[in-house]
């Protein structure tokens, strides 16, 4: 890590994340303006892109936010300003996490998660997996691609990307319990440089619209083979986990489970091919795909999240959870 990077990192460190927080209130008490604001604290530096104008759509509140450098340094700065809740009293704090493998991996962890009332847990591995769904799929259809859903074209659509995506989760199920049994013993045992975080699903799958394909005869070896620290299968130990964990994502709705980095990261390929299909018409198969008209949406993948969040499913226990703390400030007032 280079000197910049250590300054980011610690910038984003609970202790500074707080300190801000407090700067922020003060202002804000200063001039009258608690109740106007909902003051939200996220995991990740994109969160903001998909919650904020969620939540001031729920009520009639603007939102401050802060990004932390991942869940545990988000939980870190739960627990500094709840040491100091007296002093908060008469502001909204709302925490965000994604909800990972978390479920499966750190299951008492999880327990206690789940009981803190102003936080809320994404129902599905991540936000990325609101973006990825059926319904996120057909609203993209209809306002990038300018399809209807009486147009012949708009149901092949579908079928074309949910039988590519079906393709896709088969391939990726195990790298998917390969990294929820490294996150397991990284939990349990001890911590260790596993950067998967920098794979992307090219990495791993050949993706075309007619087919997905693996790079790989073996995944799991391939992914062993590249992270040297990772915790391996040829361990007794090891390998029952994985087997244990594949048997809980196998039974689960992998759309909504999978790693959603992955999920976004297959969508935004898959759309580039779509993009590229409809605006030039070869005469090589897919024929249905060619839109008489130049189809323009921005899927650079660093921008996925702000550029389609418009189409990203918002789950109705996200909205449950804003209305109820609108209420609670409304009888504090």
């Amino acid at each position: 890590m280079n000197r910049r990077e250590k300054l980011k990192k610690a910038r984003l460190d609970a202790p500074v994340i707080s300190q801000e927080f407090r700067n922020i209130y003060i202002k804000h008490k200063n001039t009258n303006k608690l109740n106007d604001y909902f003051y939200c604290f996220y995991e990740g530096q994109d969160d903001s892109k998909y919650y904020n104008h969620r939540i001031e759509g729920f009520c009639n509140r603007e939102v401050s936010h802060q990004y932390t450098d991942g869940k545990d340094n988000l939980l870190k700065v739960y627990k500094i300003l709840d040491r100091k809740k007296n002093i908060y009293k008469n502001s909204q704090l709302l925490f965000f996490i994604d909800r990972d493998h978390d479920s499966f991996i750190k299951q008492n962890k999880f327990i206690y998660l789940e009981k803190i009332t102003n936080l809320y847990i994404t129902p599905t591995y991540s936000i990325e997996n609101f973006y990825t769904t059926q319904k996120a799929f057909e609203r993209i259809v209809k306002s990038e691609f300018h399809i209807v859903e009486t147009d012949e074209k708009f149901e092949k659509l579908i079928n074309l990307f949910l039988e590519r995506q079906s393709e896709f989760h088969q391939i990726m199920l195990d790298v998917n319990v390969w990294i929820a049994t490294q996150n397991y013993f990284l939990h349990t045992k001890e911590k260790r440089n596993i950067p998967y975080n920098e794979l992307g699903v090219d990495k791993i799958l050949k993706i075309s619209l007619e087919k997905i394909e693996s790079k790989h005869q073996n995944s799991v070896l391939f992914l062993e083979n590249k992270f040297s620290e990772s915790f391996l299968l040829e361990s007794n130990e090891i390998n029952n986990k994985f087997q244990e964990l594949r048997t809980l994502l196998f039974e689960s709705n992998y759309q909504a489970i999978f790693r959603g980095k992955f999920e976004i990261d297959f969508l935004n390929k898959f759309l580039k091919l779509l993009v590229e299909k409809a605006n030039q018409k070869d005469g090589k198969g897919l024929d249905f795909i060619y839109i008489n008209e130049k189809i323009k949406i921005k899927l650079t993948l660093n921008d996925t999240i702000s550029n389609l969040t418009q189409y990203a499913d918002t789950p109705n226990c996200l909205k449950e959870f804003i209305q109820e703390y609108s209420k609670i400030k409304v009888l504090n007032v």
